[in-house]
């Protein structure tokens, strides 16, 4: 027999997915944190909403020390979740 799949053998096609997501906690107009999360990774980062921009100070970690960090925001500092992400911070999602 010629060349090809040996007997028994269906070549299958698959696409491995990674999960991706980003949440945005806020405290005010120019105080906000930007969670953007890859696969079992996340970064938290600390943006200004009002001007689109970071505050450069992040932490990329597994989601568990993220979610942590989170809870600290929201219980501790005030932050809470907002429905949707500020247009002005888009650059900033998932990248």
């Amino acid at each position: 027999m010629g060349g090809g799949f040996p007997t028994g053998f269906f070549p299958v096609s698959f696409a491995l997915t990674t999960m991706w997501a980003s949440f945005q906690y806020q405290k005010n107009i120019h105080d906000a944190y930007l969670v953007n999360v890859h696969g079992d990774m996340a970064e938290l980062l600390h943006v200004d909403p009002a001007n689109g921009c970071s505050r450069y100070t992040m932490l990329s970690a597994p989601i568990a020390v993220i979610r942590k960090s989170v809870k600290s925001l929201i219980d501790n500092k005030g932050y809470k979740k907002c429905e949707s992400i500020d247009l002005s911070l888009r650059g900033l999602v998932n990248n």
